[in-house]
Parts: structure tokens; C-alpha cells; sequence
């Protein structure tokens, strides 16, 4: 079984979600708001991996999923990096399909653009039209994740 741990933004109808949101379990900006970017089920949010609440989340609703639906011995936990298709992008890959027009936009700073070109970044400039930065293809790298906030050192 493939499953990608982007977890598409129904607020509305989709269970994980919005138990997600009330148990804070998804990587935010440094205000506080969700970090959103695109993978398959289109506009998704990542779980912060990084806290005992989203990994006690993460294996309760894997349970959940072999309980209801199948049984299965193995997951394939696929676009975990995380990895994310249109970053930094102007438009979706999708657009046309979906009629979105949200990408994750990074700001610049020194986590997402560095005084220096990192192989990350360099080895992805081939044939683009413009240099590639480090949060090209995955969340911006000033996101807010784990227990301790990394700019004061301190608990959140």
C-alpha cells in the first residue's frame, strides 16, 4: 500500500484533517497558519513528524485505515521528504486540470536562500530558466516544526 502523508485541505469532510488541525499536528509558518502546498490529492498540508502528538495522530489513523478498509503487512510512505511538485512555481503543474492557482510561495531569508549555493539547490538548475533554491519542490525551509521553536532555542 502507497501512502503519502500530505493531507489535503476539506476542513469540512475529511476526518483526518480536521482532527489534524484541532490536535496541531501540521508544519506551520512562523504566524502560526498552515503551511499549504500541492502534491497528488491536490492543496495538502504536512504532518510535523517532528512532536509525540502528530506521530500518536499518524498511528492512530493508520490503524484507523486497516481497521475499516484493508489488510496490508507493509506501507510504502511515499512524498515524506517532504516533497511537494510546484513550489516557488507561478502557477500548478495541474492548473489546467483543477483550476487552482496555489503554489507555495518561500519568502526570502537566510533559511530558504542561503549566502551560498547548496548542491540541493545547483543540482536541480539544469535546463530551469531561473536558479533553483533549496525550498524548490518541498515546504520553504522557515517552516515552524518540532517541539523547540529553532530561532529562540526555546519551547514552543
Amino acid at each position: 500500500v502507497i501512502l503519502d502523508p500530505g493531507t489535503i485541505d476539506d476542513q469540512r469532510y475529511y476526518a483526518p484533517t480536521i482532527e489534524g488541525i484541532q490536535e496541531d499536528v501540521f508544519i506551520k509558518w512562523e504566524d502560526g497558519e498552515l503551511m499549504k502546498g500541492a502534491c497528488w490529492p491536490g492543496e495538502v498540508f504536512f504532518p510535523d513528524f517532528l512532536t509525540n502528538r502528530t506521530q500518536a495522530w499518524w498511528i492512530r489513523w493508520i490503524k484507523n485505515f486497516q481497521r475499516a478498509n484493508l489488510t496490508f503487512d507493509g506501507l510504502w510512505i511515499d512524498m515524506n521528504e517532504p516533497a511537494l511538485f510546484d513550489t516557488n512555481d507561478e502557477k500548478p503543474w495541474n492548473s489546467l486540470e483543477t483550476g487552482s492557482n496555489h503554489t507555495l510561495k518561500c519568502p526570502f531569508n537566510r533559511f530558504d536562500d542561503p549566502p551560498y549555493r547548496t548542491k540541493a539547490a545547483f543540482g536541480y538548475d539544469g535546463g530551469l530558466s531561473k536558479p533553483s533554491r533549496l525550498s524548490d519542490r518541498t515546504l520553504c525551509m522557515s517552516a515552524q516544526q518540532g517541539e523547540i521553536d529553532i530561532r529562540t532555542g526555546k519551547p514552543k
